[in-house]
C-alpha cells in the first residue's frame, strides 16, 4: 500500500513537470508578506483589506490609477535604459518597467512617512538593494549659477555624485 502510494506521487511529480506554465502578467495587489507591525501594515494597508490595489478586483490594466495609496510620479530624466547595469540580467529585477508616461518610480508622502514604490520587472529572491536619491539643496551639476559645492565627477564610471545629499536605500 505505501509503496502505491509512493508511486502515485512519483507521477504526480513527473506528470506536473510537463504541465507547469509560467505566467506572467499584473499582480492582482495582494499583500504577499505583511508587516509585522501594526503600524507598518497600516501604512501599506489603509483599508486593512489585505490588498495594495484599491479594491480585491486588482489592478485592472493600470496599476497607477488602481492603486490604493495614491504615489505621485517621480519624473524620468531620459528613459529607463534595459540591461544598463554591469551585473544583472536584463528586463528581470534590476530594470525599472516604465509605464506609458515613461514613470518607473512613484512617491508618496502621508505627513508622517515617505514611501517609494519601484515598477520592477520581476521579483526574484535574494539579497539586493535599490537606492532612492535626493537632492535636498536645489545645486546641481559643477558649474553655473547652482553648481552644487558638493560635486565630485564621475572619473571610473562607478563612482562620483553631480549634487545629491541624501541616499535612502531599500535592502532585502
Amino acid at each position: 500500500m505505501k509503496n502505491l502510494y509512493t508511486g502515485r506521487l512519483i507521477a504526480l511529480f513527473l506528470c506536473s513537470l510537463f504541465f507547469v506554465q509560467k505566467t506572467n502578467g499584473q499582480s492582482t495587489g495582494k499583500i504577499i508578506r505583511q508587516a509585522t507591525a501594526v503600524a507598518g501594515r497600516t501604512v501599506l494597508d489603509p483599508n486593512s483589506d489585505t490588498y495594495t490595489s484599491a479594491t480585491s478586483a486588482g489592478y485592472n490594466g493600470n496599476d497607477v490609477a488602481n492603486s490604493e495609496i495614491t504615489f505621485r510620479a517621480v519624473p524620468s530624466f531620459n528613459a529607463e535604459p534595459f540591461g544598463d547595469l554591469r551585473r544583472g540580467p536584463s528586463h528581470l529585477y534590476t530594470d525599472f518597467v516604465p509605464d506609458a508616461n515613461n514613470v518607473g518610480y512613484y512617491s508618496y508622502f502621508t505627513g508622517t512617512n515617505l514611501l517609494f514604490r519601484f515598477r520592477m520587472g520581476s521579483v526574484v529572491p535574494g539579497s539586493k538593494g535599490y537606492s532612492v536619491l535626493l537632492d535636498t539643496d536645489g545645486k546641481f551639476g559643477s558649474s553655473g549659477a547652482n553648481a552644487d559645492p558638493n560635486f565630485q565627477p564621475a572619473t571610473s564610471g562607478t563612482n562620483g555624485n553631480p549634487g545629491f545629499e541624501i541616499e535612502i536605500v531599500m535592502e532585502t
